[in-house]
C-alpha cells in the first residue's frame, strides 16, 4: 500500500504488465493525473498497487 501520495508527483509510471504509463502530474483524494505525451489520465488510487522506488 502506498503510504505517502505526495512524493510520487513527477514520478513515472508502470502498468502491472510493465509497460510505460508517463509521469504523475497532480493527486488529488482519491485519484491522480497521468500524462504521457499530449494526453492526461485520471486513475483512481484503488488501481494502484504498489511503489517500487523511483517509478511507482
Amino acid at each position: 500500500m502506498i503510504q505517502n501520495w505526495d512524493r510520487l508527483v513527477l514520478k513515472g509510471v508502470r502498468s502491472s504488465d510493465n509497460d510505460d504509463m508517463g509521469n504523475i502530474i497532480a493527486i488529488e483524494k482519491d485519484s491522480l493525473f497521468l500524462m504521457t505525451g499530449r494526453h492526461v489520465f485520471k486513475i483512481p488510487k484503488s488501481r494502484c498497487s504498489r511503489n517500487r522506488g523511483i517509478k511507482a
